[in-house]
């Protein structure tokens, strides 16, 4: 069964590699050495009951070592795009990052998911949820979620959205040669999102889903 290869990437700072160890180990740390570029290899437990060995590719922040960036975007399967809530320079990049994967990947990529980070630090906030819901739908993003890596807030959702997906697109039985998922959005869907007023925290957020939690 082919490796699912995941890829963040984001500004310095943002959360990358605690949001991995957290996922992983289940630890935090609130100071982290500047990450170069580290690969991890580890097997998890899929949604339907199988195990399944994941690549997850730490890499440094987006304006450093652009050559290997392109490298990392053009071998990933699934590219989660980080940014930090209280740091509005850093969804910009993060943005700017979506837009470079597609010129890689092609512009019917779609498996890019748009995360926002330290949701922990309420007082210092620049970002809000509507925002980047908007955001979202005027680029074709079709999935973003919010995170407390300190707090282990919606880490294992955003690797779900990932491992549920990637159960979908490949058949792991070995009947099907294609792994890209279809999903588009749905007008329909997107008049939701941009209708309903969207809770901060414990949601995770896809405009190919067909419905919205209630609380939100």
């Amino acid at each position: 069964m082919k490796q699912i290869q995941i890829v963040f990437l984001g500004a310095e700072k943002v959360g990358k590699t605690s949001t991995i160890n957290q996922f992983l180990y289940g630890s935090f740390q609130d100071k982290t050495d500047a990450t170069l570029g580290h690969c991890y290899s580890e097997t998890v437990f899929l949604p339907n009951g199988i195990f399944q060995n994941v690549k997850i590719v730490d890499t440094a922040g987006s304006d450093e070592f652009p050559a290997m960036r392109r490298v990392n975007i053009k071998n990933g399967d699934y590219l989660v795009v980080m940014y930090a809530v209280d740091n509005r320079q850093s969804l910009d990049q993060a943005l700017n990052l979506c837009q470079e994967i597609r010129e890689i990947k092609g512009k019917d990529f779609n498996r890019i998911i748009l995360v926002g980070n330290k949701i922990d630090k309420k007082d210092t906030r620049e970002i809000t949820t509507e925002e980047v819901l908007r955001k979202s739908i005027s680029e074709g993003i079709l999935w973003c979620t919010e995170t407390s890596a300190k707090l282990n807030c919606n880490i294992r959702c955003l690797f779900q959205i990932i491992l549920q997906d990637y159960v979908i697109s490949y058949d792991l039985y070995g009947k099907s040669d294609k792994g890209v998922s279809k999903y588009k959005t749905n007008t329909k869907n997107s008049i939701m999102f941009k209708s309903k007023k969207l809770s901060v925290q414990n949601l995770v957020y896809s405009i190919c889903s067909t419905t919205i939690p209630k609380n939100a």
